[in-house]
């Protein structure tokens, strides 16, 4: 395929749950014949702002990648998954009968500010020697020793519903290579009930909103794509 290499630019998608960040990547780049890139893949379990680089905006990763991200997430207390989202097989179920309350919660929310050690979920992205993660995890393979945890930034975490049949929703504003997941998991251990991620969105990168995206779904062909200079 011939790259038109004057296209430049941002293009603001809405991804789908259900829909793997490189669909919407490539899907992009075949209909402009143009050179992408992205600021930050989201799991194809999630939704929300996924940001497409194109041409000369590609060189844009790292700046992209020190914006804070805002997502809002609901949180599934009670048990524990191997992906650490509904997806995944659970590997915990807290047996006694409890009540998760907004007390609780939101005690311990402080308690995860800042910057901290995160581990990443075994099924993930992240690389280990070349081979992602969730290859490794799926094969047998045991990373405990082998998936590093690593330091995150987390500015700020806030419950904005009431806790309801042991689910919240929450807000979560944080930095750099910080897995919402693992944010949720631990949580979970924490209130020593286990708890999991059962829908997860991304609202904003930076100064960008999800509000001003496309929907990924609405994009048949090159006319329907904005994109912003």
């Amino acid at each position: 395929m011939k790259i038109n290499k004057d296209i430049n630019g941002l293009v603001l998608i809405d991804k789908p749950e259900g829909v793997r960040s490189t669909e919407c990547v490539n899907k992009i780049k075949y209909l402009l014949k143009a050179k992408v890139g992205h600021a930050g893949t989201l799991d194809s379990t999630a939704s929300g702002l996924l940001i497409i680089l194109l041409g000369k905006n590609t060189r844009m990763f790292d700046y992209f990648m020190t914006q804070l991200k805002v997502y809002r997430v609901k949180l599934q207390a009670g048990a524990a998954t191997d992906t650490c989202d509904y997806s995944g097989n659970i590997i915990f179920k807290y047996e006694k009968d409890f009540e998760l309350n907004n007390k609780a919660l939101d005690d311990i929310l402080p308690g995860f500010y800042g910057w901290r050690m995160q581990r990443p979920p075994e099924i993930s992205a992240l690389k280990i020697n070349g081979v992602p993660a969730h290859k490794l995890a799926r094969s047998g393979e045991d990373l405990n020793l082998k998936l590093k945890s690593r330091a995150v930034f987390i500015e700020n975490i806030k419950r904005i519903n009431e806790v309801e049949d042991n689910c919240a929703e929450l807000e979560i504003l944080c930095g750099r290579g910080t897995y919402v997941r693992s944010i949720v998991r631990d949580i979970g251990w924490r209130l020593g009930c286990g708890a999991f991620v059962k829908s997860l969105r991304r609202i904003s990168i930076g100064d960008f909103k999800v509000e001003d995206a496309l929907s990924f779904n609405d994009i048949k062909d090159a006319g329907d794509i904005k994109i912003i200079n």
